[in-house]
Order: C-alpha cells, then structure tokens, then sequence
C-alpha cells in the first residue's frame, strides 16, 4: 500500500522539470550576469574597520540598556565618591611599646599553661619491622585437597 506522501510526488513528479525552468528564469531576471559586481581585493583598512563596526553591533549595541544601565552606575559610583567628606590626611595610630606588649604575651602564655595543664609525654613509634623477602617474591599458596 502506497503513502499519502508517495502518491502526491508520484503525480507531481512531471512537472518538477518545468518549475526548475521557471525558477532558472526569475533567478535570471533578477540577476544578470553583466549586473554581478567584479570582487574587491580586501584591504587590511577594511578589514578592520568592518571588524570594529561588527564588535560593535554584537558585543555592545545588543546589550545597550544593560551597558546604559552600568554607566549610570558607575557615574553614581563616582558622584558619591567625589560628595564624600572626611580627613584629608589619614590618621595614624599610635604603637603602644614593646615592652607592654611583650609582658601580655607573657601572662596571655602562662594563663594557657595554666588551663591546659601539665604536657603528655609523646610515645615514640617503633621502626617498621623488615620482612625476610620483599613482598614481590611472596607467592600466594594454594592448596587444593
């Protein structure tokens, strides 16, 4: 049984011919061969300068109210910054001495002893003990009854 597919081609079929025809015809018309332009050797100038003008189309034109969007930001970011007021020169702080700050080591030193009491001694590990063979010439033993 034939599909409904294979019937429509198999009666329009004569007449694919004469639509090419036709098409090859308004394709002529629209286009003659005089009317095509010579191609135009590329030069470096163009090249770039089509190069900058699609960068520009697609990175920033499709996105110009997100890239608005951060300008005003920015600009926002600035006239904050610029209205700010405060000292001019930073203020430095003071060093406290050295010796106070060594003696509050100190007590900082001896109250943690305190608290956590008296050290354990750390056991010391025994060495590996050394096998009679290295383990590549230990052979599995199978023993089968």
């Amino acid at each position: 049984m034939k599909t409904p597919r294979e019937i429509l081609l198999q009666r329009h079929r004569a007449a694919a011919p004469q639509l090419d025809a036709i098409r090859e015809a308004v394709v002529r018309e629209l286009n003659p061969p005089a009317a095509t332009p010579a191609p135009v050797p590329v030069h470096l100038v163009s090249w770039f300068r089509d190069g900058a003008s699609t960068l520009w189309r697609e990175l920033f034109w499709s996105c110009r109210r997100t890239w608005a969007g951060l300008a005003a930001v920015w600009l926002g970011l600035l006239v904050f910054n610029a209205l700010q007021t405060g000292p001019a020169a930073p203020v430095l702080a003071q060093a406290a001495p050295a010796a106070d700050v060594r003696l509050a080591f100190l007590e900082q030193q001896k109250l943690l002893a305190e608290l956590a009491g008296p050290r354990l001694p750390v056991p010391v590990a025994e060495p590996p003990r050394r096998q009679e063979k290295p383990r590549s010439e230990n052979q599995p033993v199978f023993m089968t009854v």
